[in-house]
């Protein structure tokens, strides 16, 4: 007995689940703006553009043309969320022009994770990163000792007694702290309880080999969600850093930020610094989801990057990468600084 109702055709349907979501994820990603809820999906947009382009090619199987032409569409929306991103990546590292008499300094920055599973190879390899300056985080539980292991190529260091983000240097530290709020630097005693969240901070005036100084602050922010305090932490830190009023200065850590996001363009915008660490992925490790899925996976690069490094315009970049695979769930960066010599 046949059924007088037609059977629907599954390739339609499969093409219709395929293209509501990536709909949504379009709106999500040119609505993040306007909704700090949407930017979420921005920080995740390398996922969104990959399985963009799987629905373009699901759809040229099933032969499905109109659904085809939408699949394009959408692809190419998501691909312009990211263009300035793109534009950034392909003119900044060669926008070159040497100083006189350059000052170079090597900065590194890694989020060793206080559940790191190989403290000592993570060791070895900043070690051998030759940096002049790394910015340590999560710098407690497995990754404790890293800190104190690495004094013996970098013996002066900043740390806040109050938290786990740390400076260790080569270079000679001046003046260190914490970079939070104290009695001379609280703005107001009326105002909300909001300016009391900043992100775990530290700072050092390093001495450089012309004899100039340049301060260095190390950092470590919140994650993006809607419920978070990372808005109220990117306000305070920008007004921290500004307070200080340094001539030139170095921001580096971890900040659970992710180009194309508005929230890392608000980062750049509010700190008055020039983020320097341009289309770098570096979370997560292969390595670390590889330990956790069971399955061994290749070293690949990290899926977004979250790590960055800023810089004031006396600083020209000479180079950015991202280090090798360590005991961490983030890779980490290192970028090469220079600018002319101040000392006459």
């Amino acid at each position: 007995m046949f059924s007088k109702f037609p059977r629907p055709d599954r390739r339609l349907l499969l093409a219709d689940l395929i293209i509501l979501p990536l709909v949504m994820v379009v709106a999500f990603l040119w609505l993040a703006p306007v909704w700090n809820f949407a930017d979420l999906y921005r920080h995740l947009w390398p996922v969104w553009a990959m399985a963009a382009m799987v629905a373009v090619a699901v759809m040229a199987m099933l032969k499905r043309w109109s659904h085809l032409a939408v699949a394009a569409i959408l692809t190419g929306l998501i691909f312009v969320a990211a263009v300035t991103e793109f534009w950034r990546g392909q003119t900044e590292p060669y926008s070159l022009t040497l100083p006189n008499d350059p000052v170079v300094l090597r900065v590194a920055t890694h989020n060793v994770w206080g559940r790191n599973f190989d403290p000592e190879h993570t060791i070895e390899v900043l070690e051998n990163l030759d940096a002049d300056v790394i910015g340590l985080q999560e710098a407690f539980g497995n990754s404790r000792g890293i800190e104190s292991a690495l004094l013996a190529t970098h013996p002066f260091r900043a740390q806040c007694d109050r938290h786990a983000t740390r400076l260790v240097s080569r270079l000679e530290i001046v003046d260190s702290g914490c970079l939070e709020w104290r009695d001379t630097d609280w703005p107001d005693s009326r105002l909300a309880l909001w300016r009391w969240e900043v992100p775990r901070s530290v700072w050092a005036n390093i001495r450089l080999d012309d004899g100039s100084d340049v301060v260095v602050v190390a950092t470590h922010m919140t994650w993006p969600s809607p419920l978070s305090v990372q808005n109220e932490q990117r306000r305070n830190l920008a007004d921290l850093i500004a307070r200080r009023g340094w001539d030139s200065a170095i921001l580096i850590g971890d900040f659970n930020a992710a180009a194309p996001s508005v929230a890392l363009d608000r980062i750049e915008r509010d700190v008055g610094l020039q983020r320097r660490t341009i289309s770098l992925p570096t979370w997560p490790s292969s390595r670390t989801v590889s330990r956790r899925i069971g399955v061994p996976l290749p070293d690949l690069p990290g899926m977004v990057g979250i790590d960055h490094v800023f810089a004031s315009a006396d600083w020209t970049t000479v180079d950015t990468a991202a280090g090798p695979i360590t005991g961490s769930d983030h890779r980490p960066v290192i970028v090469t600084l220079m600018r002319s010599n101040t000392v006459d």
